[in-house]
């Protein structure tokens, strides 16, 4: 095709089959926004944030499984998306990041134009592959690796930089006859499989643990059949949860530890761990010392597509290269017909009674649904009670936060596609750009977003963006007037009343008004389905501002004992 680089970019955007985009005005590419915006093959959005267009971009790799493309102008546009893209960065999503930079000539002698920054050093730590286009020639390899990249091996976000002069020079490049194709997905060496069968066989409390990896290679039916094949305990982190039905009989919990005192107990006493597409990250209770050193004589299997993250992050006995569903596929079949499971049934038995006892006492917890020191509701009431609202078709949206404890602890689902989060930075503010995006994508289901009032106020400006595109999802806010999470820190380490955890009592029902959306506040727990169903026929996006409490969570002393290991907090101050 002969065009311009902008040209190219969009060429190539469809080849790789990336049809949403997100951003902010930006003059220095505004050849490359015309293109998509008039461009039938384009689903086109613009942010009222830079941020909100990578959160968006994120959601929508989660939901579809394909890349989208987010992008900012030079200097405040592109530092903007730096937070959504970190996050996008930490949960392996992939995405193209396109900034727009001053001249070629500018940016090679680092000139202090207006705006001026450094940006392919910027975006060095958060991407997998960054690059400055400054020769029109160079344009479409530059491009074509950084679409290649992007999806291939363990995914993640990608970062061109655009200068204005080059986006409009003229090239002729061949798009068809391009050679670099996602690099081929890797398969389990047939020895290493036979090893892993044998370490499984020999088990006497084994146990599976699958990750985001499962969920991103298609493998939820290899993953399952596994599962009923093996009859193992079966734990899921955060980005896979979904993965293992709720009501399986091998279930002891999913979101990491936030599945209760089961997923500590099975972590710490499983003799073989076979680990899939899982990185050991600070929600798993895996060899974090000093309160879960490694195991003495435990045994851990690991399955990635990535050689880096083989036993980066945990010792480990045997690592197998290799794509998720090749591996689970490679390992049924090396079980054939064998009889599998003869180990400890006693202690399967255990993990499936302490997660029931858990249930149990989340449940008795959220029985009251009044705090009686505030006369407010019980923020895990009112989560409990939403999530036994939604429908199991309902793509459900958790923000960061105290609320996010509750949600991943009362929400069930049997789908990994309903659920998203971003457990690698844990980013405050995600939820309204998610389920902007999710509505984006799929207008016809139902969307929820849990949000704390402090989340929700990070990017509350999205509410705009959602109601000039119609984006009708409900966000039902969690209004305790605190930064929730940190609340215990000021009040009960420190005794500090100014500790800078308190806001102020917002009515996010009258902001949400006031950018044309449906808003009303709920301050009983009966209110709450009658104002969820009146705002799912409003047609509009919608907030329901729910009037709430603080309420610690039954697995808070994890963040102590993982997050901030060796730190040394001081005793609760008067309590000696």
């Amino acid at each position: 095709m002969k065009g311009t680089v902008s040209e190219v970019i969009i060429a190539l955007m469809k080849k790789y089959n990336i049809r949403y985009v997100f951003g902010l005005p930006a003059a220095q590419i505004s050849g490359f926004m015309d293109g998509v915006s008039t461009d039938a093959d384009f689903k086109y959005l613009t942010t009222r944030h830079e941020e909100a267009a990578a959160h968006m971009a994120h959601a929508i790799a989660k939901l579809t499984n394909t890349p989208a493309l987010c992008f900012g102008t030079v200097g405040p546009g592109a530092t903007n998306l730096v937070p959504g893209v970190a996050a996008a960065w930490m949960d392996n999503v992939p995405m193209v990041v396109l900034t727009a930079n001053n001249q070629s000539y500018a940016a090679i002698l680092d000139t202090d134009l207006l705006q001026a920054c450094n940006q392919v050093a910027l975006y060095s730590p958060v991407t997998k592959w960054n690059a400055i286009i400054t020769n029109p020639e160079l344009a479409p390899t530059l491009i074509e690796r950084a679409m290649r990249n992007t999806i291939s091996d363990r995914p993640g976000p990608v970062h061109i930089d655009l200068p204005c002069d080059i986006g409009f020079m003229q090239g002729d490049y061949d798009v068809d006859l391009s050679a670099a194709q996602p690099r081929p997905t890797p398969a389990p060496d047939p020895g290493l499989i036979e090893s892993a069968v044998e370490m499984l066989l020999s088990a006497k409390r084994p146990c599976i643990l699958g990750g985001g990896g499962v969920v991103r290679s298609g493998a939820l039916n290899e993953f399952r059949s596994l599962l009923g094949k093996t009859g193992f305990a079966a734990i899921s982190t955060l980005n896979g949860k979904g993965l293992i039905p709720p009501d399986h009989p091998s279930h002891i919990g999913s979101a990491g530890f936030l599945g209760g005192h089961g997923v500590v107990k099975a972590l710490q006493e499983a003799d073989v761990i076979l680990a899939v597409g899982c990185k050991f990250s600070s929600w798993i209770p895996i060899q974090k010392p000093p309160a879960y050193p490694r195991v003495e004589g435990q045994r851990i299997i690991q399955v990635d597509i990535d050689s880096e993250i083989l036993g980066k992050n945990a010792r480990i006995d045997l690592g197998i290269l290799a794509d998720a569903r090749l591996a689970l596929q490679a390992i049924i079949d090396a079980l054939g017909d064998t009889p599998v499971f003869a180990g400890d049934t006693a202690w399967c038995d255990s993990l499936i009674r302490q997660r029931t006892q858990y249930l149990n006492e989340v449940n008795d917890i959220a029985e009251t649904d009044i705090i009686e020191s505030s006369g407010k509701l019980s923020s895990a009431a009112v989560i409990k009670a939403l999530a036994d609202i939604v429908g199991p078709e309902t793509i459900v949206v958790v923000d960061g936060g105290q609320s996010m404890q509750w949600a991943h602890t009362y929400i069930q689902t049997y789908d990994p596609a309903c659920l998203l989060y971003n457990p690698g930075m844990g980013h405050l503010g995600s939820g309204t750009p998610f389920a902007n995006a999710a509505k984006f994508a799929f207008p016809e289901r139902q969307v929820v977003n849990i949000v704390g009032d402090g989340a929700c106020g990070c990017t509350i400006q999205e509410l705009e963006t959602a109601a000039r595109h119609k984006l009708n999802a409900v966000h039902v806010v969690i209004n305790d007037s605190h930064w929730g999470m940190y609340r215990p820190l000021g009040e009960v380490i420190f005794a500090n009343p100014d500790f800078g955890t308190s806001l102020s009592d917002v009515d996010y029902a009258a902001i949400a008004r006031g950018f044309g959306c449906h808003g009303e506040r709920v301050t009983k727990l009966e209110e709450l389905a009658p104002a969820f169903q009146r705002a799912l026929e409003s047609g509009r996006p919608a907030v329901l501002d729910v009037v709430a409490d603080f309420v610690a969570h039954p697995m808070d002393f994890i963040w102590p004992e993982v997050v901030l290991a060796d730190a040394a907090l001081p005793p609760p101050r008067g309590s000696m």
